[in-house]
């Protein structure tokens, strides 16, 4: 939880933001991939043209940034 306090410090956040929640959902991410949740949460602010970041951003970048993960893993190499 604290790496992803340090990513998500110079974001301007709005209301209360659950982090532990956040953590919960992103279970298995390392360092770069909660930094990818908080660019995402960020994003998706830009989207809905908010100057600062809420709750649902968090858990919607949480979700999107693991199903890319998952699509990581799907790939499957094969001797050339």
């Amino acid at each position: 939880m604290d790496i992803l306090k340090i990513h998500a410090s110079p974001i301007t956040k709005h209301g209360d933001i659950d982090y532990e929640a956040v953590v919960k959902l992103s279970d298995g991410f390392n360092g770069a991939d909660l930094r990818n949740v908080c660019t995402e949460a960020g994003l998706f602010a830009i989207r809905a043209e908010r100057e600062y970041v809420i709750q649902e951003d968090f858990m919607k970048a949480v979700r999107k940034v693991s199903d890319n993960k998952k699509l990581e893993t799907k790939f499957d190499y094969k001797p050339m």
